[in-house]
């Protein structure tokens, strides 16, 4: 495809789980719903305080641009960006979708148990999210993986490019079974 899928408009990206082409509008348009439907879902904006912890990601970068949007709309949302969790917030941590995987993953194989944060980004691949943020020229960091995560990453990718969506599918059992 060589058009938008929604709107007609010159091609951005292609995303085969959805199997439909955007433009730079449209896709930053669609990341930053996802957002805003995780944190409506997940019930992550409410009366306390929260606490965003901000590691220079572009996870944290996403999810930080669109609650700074929405903090302009509601201005009794008390938002504080840290770089650790801090006692008396609501603590929201931001990964993508493959950090989401690998720490299920993780928890499975290892029995290495993991704190269980509101995560606004859960759902979102690593790629997309760098290209949000270099769409609306936020700044982050490129996120660096261990052997082992690099390894389980490595392993589902595999599986992802024979069967798109895979991110995904692994993604939504770690929600039930948590």
């Amino acid at each position: 495809m060589k058009e938008c899928s929604d709107c007609g408009g010159k091609k951005f990206i292609f995303l085969p789980y959805q199997g439909q082409s955007l433009c730079k509008g449209c896709f930053s348009k669609m990341i930053e719903k996802r957002i805003r439907h995780n944190l409506r879902n997940k019930k992550i904006i409410d009366e306390r305080p929260m606490l965003v912890v901000d590691d220079v990601s572009a996870a944290s970068g996403a999810a930080k641009f669109v609650l700074e949007k929405i903090s302009k709309v509601m201005p009794k949302l008390k938002i504080r960006f840290s770089e650790k969790p801090k006692k008396g917030f609501k603590t929201v941590v931001c990964k993508n979708i493959e950090g989401e995987c690998i720490s299920f993953l993780e928890e499975v194989f290892k029995g290495k148990k993991t704190e269980g944060y509101p995560n606004p980004t859960c759902n979102i691949p690593q790629k997309e999210l760098v290209q949000f943020c270099k769409i609306n020229k936020i700044k982050f960091k490129e996120h660096k993986y261990s052997q082992i995560d690099s390894d389980i990453l490595e392993m589902l990718n595999q599986i992802s490019d024979i069967r798109p969506g895979t991110f995904f599918s692994v993604q939504r059992i770690s929600e039930r079974l948590r």
